[in-house]
């Protein structure tokens, strides 16, 4: 639409004819062509305004094609986390340092498939060297600070430091999207934060407390009690302002990422974390036991457009006044995730639903596969994902399974499922790589 905005007039949509340039619709946004114009309005200048030629068809979600490769023609991919050598040299030596993260994806070969469950023996179990073999597609690399990254791993809270992951083709020179997030807790995470931090300050405040106490001579009374319960009282106030925070500041703590243009601020897409596979779906108590079991749920929408006020404009320019994604387009549920990350099948969450997998030491040397299911909006699995340990040596000594293992690099397969569109299947890309940065990246929490 660039064009568009840029001036064409009426009669070069009524031709076809786009002097000095050539235009080709079709590779950046499909929309029929009834769409555009049916008697093109003229405003000052002989522009096209867009105000009244435009159908109900445009309210649908519009098919944006964010990356060069056809991702529809594709079966799955492979998602590959990259070994930095001075990371694992400085976590060796029990420095606190978090390198920027780096992942390679390609094509799923062909005559392959992605495991659905840990029985599956016709699913593709691929070995390192058959890995780093594959031609690669597209590349992922994280934009953020060393400080950042470095203070978020002493806190135990890297998994939700503020990031942006650019996604690029063509041997890392075009950057084609993105997606960003800002810092939050998470709300998986808030409760043992702030119940460790509890515990921190307790053991300060008992210390201090006991030295006051002491003088020699048998000490203050009042003040040896109270340090003795100084340690209990902050863990329990700790746990209650974590539990407080999770019930009454969801959002506030909520990891969310959002997919864009990498040129723009444009949004095209959400990454949510959830307790549940869609709105309604488990009551609290269900939403707590499932958390408790380990699983994690991620919520993807997509962004259509225009939104609810009809607004068709300019996004970057709206988005400059203050306007919100969610003023601009609606979001519309497309897939969720669900990540079991230690299901035992005498769990009763787990062996009364067999969509449940046993992935207790799953991705590791003790187990292959930690199988990820991938829900429709009705919560139905429609697709799998399996995060694999694929054994074997590599170029070097510190990018062998064993080693890749211990440092938490992570190797996906995922499987896309039929009929997904080419958005859906990046926003499907982009949130498996935002599941493993807050759930299996050696990050110290």
């Amino acid at each position: 639409g660039d064009w568009l905005r840029r001036g064409a007039g009426a009669s070069a949509i009524q031709t076809g004819s786009f002097p000095g340039r050539e235009v080709s619709l079709c590779t950046t946004i499909r929309i029929m062509s009834e769409i555009v114009v049916a008697q093109p309005l003229q405003g000052d200048g002989g522009d096209v305004e867009l105000g009244g030629g435009l159908t109900a068809s445009l309210l649908d979600p519009i098919e944006v094609t964010l990356v060069e490769k056809d991702l529809t023609a594709m079966s799955g991919v492979v998602i590959r986390q990259e070994v930095v050598k001075t990371e694992v040299m400085a976590q060796a030596l029990g420095v606190p340092y978090e390198a920027k993260n780096k992942y390679k994806i390609a094509m799923l070969p062909g005559g392959v498939s992605v495991p659905s469950s840990q029985s599956d023996t016709a699913g593709w179990n691929p070995t390192n060297q058959e890995l780093e073999a594959l031609p690669t597609l597209l590349y992922a690399h994280e934009q953020s600070d060393c400080i950042t990254r470095c203070v978020a791993i002493v806190g135990g809270c890297a998994g939700g430091r503020g990031m942006k992951m650019s996604f690029f083709e063509d041997d890392r020179k075009t950057e084609r999207f993105t997606f960003t997030r800002k810092f939050k807790f998470g709300i998986k995470m808030v409760v043992p934060i702030f119940t460790g931090l509890g515990v921190l300050i307790g053991r300060i405040l008992e210390q201090v407390l006991l030295y006051v106490c002491d003088d020699g001579e048998g000490g203050n009374v009042t003040l040896c009690r109270l340090s003795r319960l100084s340690y209990p009282v902050c863990v329990v106030l700790g746990t209650v302002v974590g539990l407080l925070l999770l019930v009454f500041k969801t959002e506030e703590m909520r990891l969310k990422m959002d997919v864009g243009s990498a040129k723009s601020t444009t949004v095209h897409g959400r990454i949510e974390e959830r307790f549940e596979p869609y709105e309604g779906a488990y009551s609290t108590s269900s939403k707590v036991w499932e958390c408790c079991c380990g699983i994690v749920y991620s919520k993807l929408l997509q962004m259509t457009t225009p939104g609810a006020s009809g607004v068709n404009e300019n996004e970057e320019e709206s988005l400059a006044k203050g306007l919100t994604s969610e003023q601009l387009g609606e979001l519309q549920h497309a897939f969720t995730t669900r990540t079991a990350q230690c299901c035992f099948p005498a769990c009763s969450c787990c062996s009364t639903n067999p969509n449940r997998h046993n992935n207790c030491y799953g991705g590791t040397c003790c187990k292959d596969r930690l199988i990820i299911d991938i829900l429709d909006r009705q919560g139905q699995v429609v697709a799998h994902a399996a995060r694999v340990y694929a054994s074997g040596s590599g170029t070097s000594c510190v990018t062998g399974a064993c080693c890749r293992m211990i440092n938490g690099y992570s190797n996906y397969l995922l499987e896309f499922p039929p009929g997904a569109t080419q958005r859906e299947r990046v926003l499907l890309l982009a949130s498996f790589i935002a599941t493993d940065l807050e759930l299996f990246d050696n990050n110290g929490q």
